[in-house]
């Protein structure tokens, strides 16, 4: 018994094997036009990073940061910082004092997460020179940098380091010098220290 096409018994015509619509209901509005305004951050960062004058580059914090003038309970500060990419000078502990705490919070204009990264050192910081891509320190020369924490933050959040912080950098035997980088404008610093 050959077989009939079912559609050929309901009617003269045949229907075709592919449905076409009249318009593409799956594009149901323009492409936008312009560049967004992450595009445009990313730009801007791009720009920076091939300025080789901006490469390497290290900021004392009092310039970048606001101090609101907390130091009231324990010796506490907030900062925020304002450069993208560049090492920035945090805190020094000098011989006998503690890091009691430090915790990082990013709020920037974006609403972007951004990558955050703390580091510590010690001895003569005076020919400090750090290679920085994307929030990270990748190579530095005149000092050793060792990374205490990097990470990539999302908006609104807040990481705690104090827990793993306050042990080793407490009642320090040498001074210790702590910076910090971030991958876009706008991230606090909040920490706490006491002297020996």
């Amino acid at each position: 018994m050959a077989t009939e096409d079912k559609y050929r018994q309901k009617g003269s015509q045949t229907r075709s094997r592919f449905l076409s619509r009249s318009k593409n209901r799956a594009i149901t509005n323009a492409a936008p036009t312009g560049m967004s305004e992450q595009q445009k951050r990313e730009i801007t960062k791009e720009a920076y990073r091939a300025n080789p004058e901006n490469k390497g580059q290290i900021s004392n914090l009092n310039v970048a940061t606001k101090n609101i003038g907390l130091n009231i309970l324990n010796n506490l500060t907030i900062a925020s910082t304002s450069f993208v990419n560049t090492l920035v000078s945090l805190t020094s502990l000098q011989k006998g004092d503690s890091l009691k705490s430090l915790i990082l919070h990013n709020y920037n204009g974006g609403s972007a997460a951004l990558t955050m990264s703390v580091y510590w050192s010690y001895g003569d910081q005076t020919n400090l020179t750090p290679t920085i891509s994307s929030g990270v320190v990748t190579a530095s020369k005149g000092a050793v940098l060792t990374a205490l924490f990097s990470a990539s933050i999302p908006y609104l959040a807040s990481v705690d380091l104090s827990e793993m912080l306050s042990a080793p950098f407490h009642d320090v035997s040498k001074d210790v010098y702590f910076y910090v980088v971030a991958s876009n404008t706008g991230p606090t610093i909040t920490y706490s220290t006491t002297s020996g």
